[in-house]
């Protein structure tokens, strides 16, 4: 498995595609009629370097960090590790459940040689050690001293010391920083406000009102759309783009955007969880890999998204 005479390199590639796309647009030649195949062979050859020109371009070139450790580790062990870094890519790549069990194992191999070599190096140096150099007294004083325990947490219940009570402890803290704080008024101000608040009622008269509970209820309604029909519109599903689309506008869509007119001067970060559910929708119909856009998945499809469709609900009225 070895290679000693491999080379490492340590600089990557890194192309912008936005400049790419923008130097290509201004340094491409104009495209004529061609009536033979020598003009053809002739644009074909234009258009290759211009495409090569604008890569070459856009393109730079990173320094990346060098290996820890690369003098000390065995190439056996740089293999498995390049190795295990291939499987992920690919895993990540393909999500195939057989590239993921690779994966799994290539880190496990990974982890098996960094033990045995962390034990190796461990065995070499208590060996080396001489009796007359301090570092042998040195590490005799690390290993026979005891580790400090964790500090306590101080909780609502007092000093805790166990990894349950803190946990505990923890949660209480949290609970206690979740709870509404209610403003209350003094009894002058009870008497003087003549607000139209019904009697007998637990609301406050500065509670702030949003869409909140209603925006978390319309993206519960969705996902439970989507996991109904996702043996419809999965990725391994055999219907076609179109109705996978259909099915996605009609049901999913209709679901995220009910009632629209009413709550859709909602804040935008509700309105990007609502798109969240219809990207998810979308990505599963058309197979995307992970580093495919969102934006051009739904400009390649010249699709009519929710935060649109909203928009245009309010432009309507």
């Amino acid at each position: 498995m070895g290679h000693p005479h491999r080379k490492h390199k340590h600089t990557r590639k890194i192309t912008d595609w936005g400049a790419f796309r923008a130097h290509l647009q201004t340094h491409i030649h104009d495209i004529t009629l061609i009536h033979n195949t020598e003009e053809l062979d002739f644009a074909v050859l234009n258009l290759e370097t211009d495409i090569k020109t604008s890569l070459v371009h856009s393109t730079t070139e990173r320094q990346s960090p060098q290996e820890k450790c690369l003098g000390q580790i065995s190439e056996e062990a740089m293999d498995l590790i390049r190795a295990r870094r291939a499987a992920k890519r690919r895993a990540w790549r393909t999500r195939d459940h057989a590239d993921r069990r690779v994966y799994n194992q290539y880190t496990r191999l990974v982890r098996e040689e960094f033990d045995s070599l962390r034990q190796e190096r461990w065995n070499s140096y208590i060996s080396e050690l001489d009796p007359v150099d301090p570092g042998l007294w040195k590490t005799q004083k690390i290993l026979r001293t005891a580790r400090r325990p964790i500090p306590p947490i101080h909780g609502e219940r007092g000093l805790v010391y166990t990894k349950q009570d803190k946990a505990e402890a923890f949660a209480d803290s949290l609970e206690m920083q979740s709870k509404p704080r209610a403003m209350t008024m003094s009894p002058t101000e009870e008497r003087t406000y003549h607000g139209p608040i019904p009697p007998n009622t637990s609301v406050s008269p500065w509670t702030v009102l949003s869409w909140r509970m209603h925006i978390e209820s319309t993206v519960a309604k969705g996902k439970a759309c989507f996991h109904k029909l996702y043996p419809m519109i999965g990725r391994h599903s055999q219907l076609d783009l179109r109705n996978k689309l259909l099915l996605i506008r009609q049901v999913i869509q209709s679901q995220l955007t009910y009632a629209a007119t009413a709550w859709g001067y909602a804040a935008s970060s509700y309105q990007k969880r609502l798109q969240s559910v219809e990207n998810i929708a979308l990505r599963c119909a058309v197979n995307a890999p992970r580093f495919v856009k969102n934006a051009d998945i739904i400009r390649d499809l010249q699709y009519t998204t929710t935060t649109d469709t909203i928009k245009e609900r309010a432009t309507k009225l």
